[in-house]
């Protein structure tokens, strides 16, 4: 009974959702759930009253800018850490996305990635292809 938050999480995380819980206070709830819609939705992006509120705490320009991705730095891990990994699964003796793909165009896109071209899309693709292909044995 004490661990719901984690429980709430572990499940989400399990699904790939996103959650949040930011408001667990009960009294501050009650008092949301006593307002008024029109002061919950009077701003474009919705949370009208928490931004008012934020405002007095937190510097306008974070309280209004866009939504911001958190990014996995995959690419930059390809040229360094995961280089070994990038070239055994796509230069590698074994690797079964060669004998499929066009070589020249696989060399090509790993030479410009290294070279600082960002090419991670396609070549994080290949190797997942790469993956797919030897865990169910289609080489």
């Amino acid at each position: 009974p004490d661990n719901l938050l984690e429980r709430g999480d572990r499940m989400m995380m399990a699904g790939s959702v996103e959650g949040r819980m930011p408001f667990m206070d009960t009294e501050l709830a009650e008092l949301a759930a006593r307002m008024p819609a029109s002061l919950m939705t009077g701003h474009p992006r919705g949370k009208a009253v928490l931004r008012r509120f934020a405002r007095t705490l937190i510097d306008p320009a974070i309280i209004e800018r866009r939504k911001v991705g958190f990014a996995v730095p995959v690419g930059t891990w390809m040229r360094e850490r995961r280089r070994p990994l990038l070239e055994d699964l796509l230069r590698g003796e074994g690797s079964l996305v060669r004998r499929r793909l066009d070589n020249g165009l696989i060399d090509r896109l790993i030479n410009s990635h290294l070279a600082g071209q960002d090419r991670t899309k396609a070549l994080w693709a290949l190797m997942n292809l790469e993956l797919f292909l030897r865990e169910f044995n289609l080489g």
